[in-house]
């Protein structure tokens, strides 16, 4: 088996609340100094946040088989739900009003509508999706922060196990 040889280095930078945050990386320090890894990770952050809702807002936590290509299967369904959820909350026009906040969808209430939407099989089942998700509201708070966890939780796909095999 070849070998080959590998560097990393640890980038350090502060963070408002006065502690700080270490970045490994593989990326040359000319290029990539550490305030612009610190830009790069912050607009990463959108990312992050859209894993959170495929894991656990879709259901990506778990898995209901064992043979990979359903596994497989599995995924892409949730992505297709995943980008459903985002496009009917997108083009989901909210009335303005003169109040303290801004407001938007709360994605995990417009995921449970638009699976519910999705599962309908006549016409006459049909739902106004759009009115379901303009009553589910919360509001736009940018100013708030909140600590990071001290933990992580670094878990394995668990499977549901109810069927007999």
């Amino acid at each position: 088996m070849d070998t080959y040889e590998l560097s990393f280095r640890i980038v350090r930078f502060p963070l408002q609340d006065g502690s700080c945050e270490c970045i490994v990386t593989n990326l040359p320090r000319e290029e990539f100094p550490a305030e612009r890894i610190k830009q790069i990770y912050g607009s990463r952050w959108g990312i992050e946040t859209s894993f959170r809702k495929l894991k656990y807002t879709i259901g990506l936590s778990n898995f209901h088989a064992y043979k990979p290509e359903y596994i497989q299967q599995e995924i892409w369904a949730k992505l297709l739900a995943y980008n459903i959820t985002e496009i009917m909350i997108n083009h989901t026009v909210i009335e303005k009003k003169e109040t303290k906040h801004a407001y938007k969808i709360k994605f995990t209430a417009a995921a449970h509508i638009c699976r519910i939407f999705l599962r309908l099989t006549t016409e006459k089942d049909s739902i106004d999706v759009m009115s379901l998700l303009k009553k589910e509201l919360i509001p736009i708070r940018d100013e708030r922060q909140y600590p990071r966890l001290k933990t992580a939780h670094f878990r394995r796909p668990r499977y549901f196990i109810y069927r007999a095999a």
